[in-house]
């Protein structure tokens, strides 16, 4: 008897049982690819999440310090106008507290900037590892993240001070409108710095994807990202928008829900939004940049029929429809029996009498309704048959 495997062995080596490799198994599609990594390769993912989340955990950290010290703020210290009795009145305090809340704000965003780059960091690496589980190549997963943080290391750092830089621009204007701008300067400021970062976020998701699969020098990596990001806007708002769906609860849901989001990113989460965005972004690079790369494979850990493949099926199932229609039927629920078994007729002896006669045209009869059924039979069972090819074909 084999010795039965634990979970954590099938977790870490996978299933001793699963089918042998063919190239008929590989994924026809990118939604096959996103479902077959999720179900076959979910330790892999939830150890890539991991990883990502150790390097995002000083963001994660300071940003919760940062709520507590704006929550502190608020509670104690006293914006209404007077600090209490023996105080003089401070007719300006409610301004003095804004510019103190809007000084605080820019330097808790200037501090989360170098903490967003090490994050970026982990995402070098977890971009690295999911894009080779996308090409169906077999990773170590510890071993494989750490190369991707040396192979790209760079353009995620660069990449993601700009965005920091922007994000903290967007807060600084919001903070800062109605306080220290106002009127259509104020409004015009506020408006022109959400919608650069907005271009920036589209264009730093096929920067980051970019970087992890070709050797792009830093102005081409720019400007194919900047098309990108113009050229295929309503393709990246659904994507990013699919992405940021579980953040939006997590904003506006109660505690319960939000609890049960923020397991969902410590488990699996961060790698999901990665894997979404690579095969969003592959699916972009065959379509408009592996043509003019030179080595570049396009549909790569997708398995597409070829035309004479196709064809050589499609012959396959005339084939199999013909035999089926000539083959004889033998009903399964009824008992098998020979030809001898069926139903004769008796000979007529020498001399016969009426009686006989009858007896014959009733065996006659017997036998052409036995022929009759079987030939509703057969008939049956070729209607059967072409349903299951069509519905095979259909599959």
């Amino acid at each position: 008897m084999a010795e039965k495997k634990g979970w954590l062995y099938r977790w870490t080596m996978g299933r001793d049982d699963n089918p042998d490799f063919t190239l008929e198994n590989l994924p026809g599609s990118r939604w096959a690819v996103f479902k077959d990594i999720l179900f076959t390769r979910f330790g892999a993912l939830v150890k890539i999440n991991l990883l990502m989340l150790l390097f995002a955990l000083p963001a994660i950290v300071w940003y919760y310090l940062t709520l507590q010290a704006q929550n502190a703020a608020g509670t104690f210290i006293n914006y209404t106008g007077n600090f209490g009795f023996g105080y003089p009145l401070i007719t300006d305090a409610v301004r003095i507290g804004q510019i103190y809340s809007l000084r605080n704000q820019l330097f808790y965003s200037l501090i989360m900037i170098p903490l967003l780059m090490i994050a970026s960091i982990g995402l070098a690496g977890g971009f690295h590892s999911i894009k080779m589980l996308v090409w169906g190549e077999g990773i170590a997963v510890t071993n494989t993240f750490f190369k991707g943080i040396k192979s790209n290391i760079v353009p995620y750092l660069w990449s993601t001070l700009f965005i920091g830089l922007s994000l903290t621009l967007v807060q600084y204007n919001i903070s800062a409108y109605g306080l220290l701008m106002t009127g259509f300067l104020g409004v015009m400021s506020l408006v022109a710095s959400i919608i650069m970062l907005i271009l920036l976020l589209f264009m730093i998701l096929f920067i980051y994807t970019q970087a992890a699969t070709y050797k792009i020098k830093l102005f081409g990596l720019i400007k194919n990202s900047f098309l990108f990001a113009i050229g295929l806007l309503f393709h990246n708002v659904f994507f990013v928008g699919i992405t940021a769906i579980p953040v939006l609860i997590l904003l506006f849901a109660g505690m319960q829900i939000g609890f049960i989001i923020i397991l969902f990113y410590a488990i699996i989460g961060l790698s999901m939004t990665v894997l979404i965005w690579t095969l969003y972004s592959h699916y972009v690079f065959d379509k408009f940049l592996n043509d003019k790369i030179e080595g570049a494979i396009k549909d790569r850990g997708i398995y597409r029929k070829s035309k004479e493949e196709k064809e050589r099926k499609r012959q396959e199932e005339i084939e199999r429809r013909k035999k089926a229609a000539n083959m004889r039927f033998v009903n399964p629920k009824k008992k098998k029996r020979s030809i001898d078994e069926g139903k004769d007729i008796t000979p007529l002896a020498t001399t016969f009498s009426r009686s006989d006669l009858k007896k014959l045209a009733d065996e006659r009869k017997e036998l052409q309704a036995e022929i009759e059924e079987n030939e509703e039979d057969i008939e049956e069972n070729i209607i059967e048959e072409n349903k299951e090819i069509d519905n095979d074909n259909q599959e």
